[in-house]
Order: C-alpha cells, then structure tokens, then sequence
C-alpha cells in the first residue's frame, strides 16, 4: 500500500517472457531460446541476506500451463500423437499423467481442486470446455460451456463459477455460469475474459478491463497478434445481480491504457495488469468499488 519499490533479487535473468507465482518464494519463469523453443525454469528466491537473491533450475518441457490455487502446475506439453496433461506438485516435482489426446491445442485452466481444458481461442472456429473427471488411465472430459468463434473461459478461484466472452457481430458477448446451480447471467458489458480477474475474497465479483467501442476483427486473434489496440474503462461485475459497476477509464500520460495480464490481489484492494502498448506494470485501487458493487 506504500507503493514502496522493494528488490527482491539482484539476479538478473535477461529474456524471461512469462512469471508465474506458486508460492511465496517460488516462482516458474519462461523464455524462448535461438531456436524459439520454450524453456521452463523453477525459482527460488532466497532471503537469508541482506540482498535476496534467485537461484534458478531447469524443469521438464510443456507448451502452456497454469498454476492451481494450490501451487501445483496443471500444465499441457505437444507430443507426436497429440497432447498430454500433467500434474505435478510445487518446484514441478512428483509428475502425474492427467489425461493424452489426440488435440494438441488444449489449454490449461483449473479452479478450487477442479482441472479444465479449453480449445485454443479463435475467431475461426466455436470453442469449448471441459472439465477433466477421473484423473489418470480412466480420464474422461466433461462438457462444461461451449460458445461461438472466439470463446475465452475464465474460471473462479473456488471453481464454481465460469466467465465466458465469445464473438458477436457487434463485439463481444460476456457470460458467466454457476455450474452448481447451472445458472446462466448475461453481463452488460462488451468484453473479454482475456482481461477479467476473479475477486477472490469477493466472489463471484469480477474485474475487468472493458474495450470502449472495439473496432471489427477477428478476435482474439487480432487483439493478441497486436493487429488492433484497446482503450479500456474498469468495471466490477455482480453477476447474481446482473450488475456492472463503472469505476473509470484507464490512462496514463501518454494516453489510454489496454490492459492485459489482469489480476487482483489477495485482499481485493487492488487491480493490476499490463498495459499491452508499452509493457508498463500498472496497479489500480479497487476496494471501494468492490464495496460499492458488492452492494455492501
């Protein structure tokens, strides 16, 4: 909250392209070498000096992966015949075979215990969703949601609840599903779950960045190939209520923000994201607004 920058390592790690936290100080870190192979490595900062610093190791390869609320990587890696998913424990130790198949695009989504694969997003083709029962030799996929072109799932942190954006003639349609009730709520906004983050101490509150009168395209294909650019406004979502909450429009001084890389931390205070123009990590105050749309 002081907004005090803190070093965490004097380790530089030139070329790193993603980060992900799965405990407090282990993180999984991602780069393409020459050959535009991707390499996964597994972090761990130690704070015993008066500098931290970051020693990393080699871990097994795969092709897209997400870490469960857990620490655990649920991660997909391409094979001759197909895909394979896995599971493994903190650091990437202790691999378990979740389920092969013949699809290769499958990517990796999980929610409370529960594991789900989705089909890569495109605005060529319908997509789908599924949650993975019986893990291991007896795995069987269970349909969850389906859409149109363009389907982006976006699962809660407990598991219960699925936000879904999907393609429409006039930009994007949002969704979001109980699945213990089985309930649907159509949301009043235009936007993508690609830059929504669960509230997780709020849940089913959402954020989102929200694109102001998004131009034609193939989404998401378009927007993440950098062929068109947003200029976002924030809102929280109620669903049960069917409620969208307005907190403003992003920018900084050189002009709007789209946001990308979405997340909202522990205590719901704040938002934060990537503006996808520049790089620029940006955080957003949220609570008050959480308050304010939770209705409180």
């Amino acid at each position: 909250d002081s907004f005090t920058e803190t070093r965490l390592s004097n380790t530089t790690l030139p070329g790193m392209e993603e980060l992900y936290a799965i405990a407090s100080s282990t993180i999984l870190l991602r780069t393409l070498n020459d050959a535009k192979n991707v390499l996964n490595y597994v972090g761990t900062i130690h704070a015993s000096s008066s500098e931290e610093t970051l020693d990393i190791a080699p871990t097994r390869t795969f092709d897209s992966v997400t870490v469960t609320p857990s620490g655990a990587l649920f991660t997909v890696a391409k094979t001759s015949s197909g895909s394979v998913a896995e599971i493994s424990s903190k650091g990437g130790g202790r691999v378990a075979t979740v389920f092969a198949s013949p699809i290769s695009s499958w990517v990796p989504l999980a929610g409370g215990t529960r594991l789900f694969v989705q089909s890569a997003p495109s605005a060529f083709a319908p997509g789908y969703l599924y949650e993975i029962k019986n893990a291991g030799a007896g795995a069987t996929l269970s349909k969850v949601a389906q859409g149109r072109s363009g389907f982006v799932a976006l699962p809660s942190p407990s598991g219960r609840y699925i936000a879904t954006s999907q393609n429409l003639d006039t930009g994007f349609a949002f969704f979001v599903l109980d699945t213990k009730s089985g309930t649907w709520w159509s949301a009043p906004i235009h936007g993508s779950a690609y830059s929504c983050a669960w509230i997780e101490n709020a849940e089913p509150l959402i954020f989102c960045a929200v694109p102001k009168d998004p131009p034609h395209g193939n989404y998401p294909d378009d927007w993440l190939m950098g062929n068109i650019s947003f200029s976002d406004d924030a809102w929280i979502l109620n669903p049960p209520l069917n409620t969208a909450y307005y907190i403003g429009s992003l920018y900084d001084s050189s002009g709007t923000i789209d946001a990308e890389h979405v997340a909202v931390d522990q205590t719901g205070s704040y938002a934060l994201f990537t503006n996808k123009k520049d790089l620029s990590l940006w955080s957003l105050y949220i609570r008050d607004a959480v308050i304010r749309a939770a209705g409180e």
